[in-house]
């Protein structure tokens, strides 16, 4: 009698192993996911034009002659020719050099028109105001440069360079305007 309750007692034994088994089987799920994530395209261009129909580029390297108290037309714009929205800086440096190098002189004498309407300026950079969509151009930082009357003889011969440097950062999950957004690429 022992033999057969302890032969009934494995028979549960086992039926209960073999119920638990295949109801862990119904709870647990295994099984493997590829997704692809495709990065945006974040690519600018800077355009510079010579005169205001945007019909002549301005050359890198072209020499013009000025006398004091002249202005000279010099578009500046940026382009987005990449796949996603960008915001977008753009640094303007003026330079004056000597021939000789014998004297420093004052660039404050050279001015930019600068936008103030469409851009803002922070530590130096202009900063565009509205998200660049793919395909847009922005609107101009500044479209004439101008040479201050009290340019006197000691500028004579001298070269006067405008720089321009510009950088576009994505806008998806990146502020909600250009002065919040980060990842600015180092100057």
């Amino acid at each position: 009698m022992n033999k057969r309750r302890i032969l009934i007692l494995a028979i549960v034994v086992m039926l209960a192993a073999i119920l638990a088994t295949g109801t862990a089987a119904y709870f647990t799920a295994e099984d493997k996911a590829h997704t692809v994530v495709a990065s945006g395209n974040v690519k600018i261009a800077v355009n510079e034009w010579a005169d205001l129909e945007k019909t002549k580029e301005f050359e890198a390297g072209s020499t013009k002659k000025i006398i004091p108290g002249q202005e000279v037309v010099k578009v500046v714009e940026v382009e987005n020719i990449g796949s996603s929205e960008a915001w977008v800086r753009v640094k303007a440096d003026v330079a004056i050099q000597m021939k000789d190098d014998s004297a420093k002189l004052d660039t404050g004498l050279i001015h930019l028109d600068i936008d103030t309407e469409n851009w803002t300026e922070k530590d130096g950079w202009y900063y565009y105001k509205t998200a660049l969509k793919a395909g847009e151009t922005c609107k101009p930082l500044f479209t004439k440069v101008s040479f201050d009357s009290g340019i006197d003889s000691a500028y004579s011969g001298c070269t006067m360079t405008v720089s321009i440097q510009a950088h576009a950062v994505q806008t998806a999950n990146n502020g909600a305007s250009v002065l919040e957004a980060k990842g600015w690429p180092a100057e």
